[in-house]
Parts: C-alpha cells; structure tokens; sequence
C-alpha cells in the first residue's frame, strides 16, 4: 500500500490506548486502528456539520449521551452558518 506517511508524538497514554483500541477492535495493525479513527471523526464531522447530533443511545432506558469535542463543535458552528446563509 503506498500513500503519505504520518509520524505523531504520542504520550505513554495514548500510546497503550493505540494497543488497547487494536487488541479490542482485533485490528492486525495500529495503522488500522488510526484509519478506523479517522472514518468515524470524518463520519461525526458530516453529521455534525448538518445539524445533527453524535451520541451514545441506550434504547433500553431510553437515554443518550451527546459527544462533545471542540473540533465539533467548530463544525457545527460552521454548519450552522451554512445554512442561515442559504436560507431564504
């Protein structure tokens, strides 16, 4: 497989957590675990940007968490925007 190279200076923490994501997920490489990683923050950045909320639901108590993350937070400020704009 050819593409870009990244290289990111991780804490000890986050390190473990690569391997601990890569053993839950049974994922055969930590490049594996950070392309899983990006589908899914690429997938919360579209939903968020229209309007749309990411969260955990438990269907059984009918209860949800909402995620919460600076950098979607962004984007659904910029989503919002977006849409005023086209507004009528």
């Amino acid at each position: 497989m050819s593409g870009a190279r990244l290289q990111a200076r991780l804490s000890d923490e986050d390190d473990a957590l690569i391997d601990r994501l890569q053993t839950l997920m049974g994922l055969k490489t930590r490049t594996a675990v950070v392309e899983n990683a990006l589908m899914l923050l690429a997938w919360a950045a579209s939903q968020t940007y229209e309007g749309l909320a990411i969260a955990s639901v438990d269907e059984k108590r009918q209860r949800y968490n909402e995620v919460h993350l600076p950098a979607l937070d962004r984007v659904k400020s910029a989503g919002g925007r977006a849409r005023a704009s086209a507004a009528p």
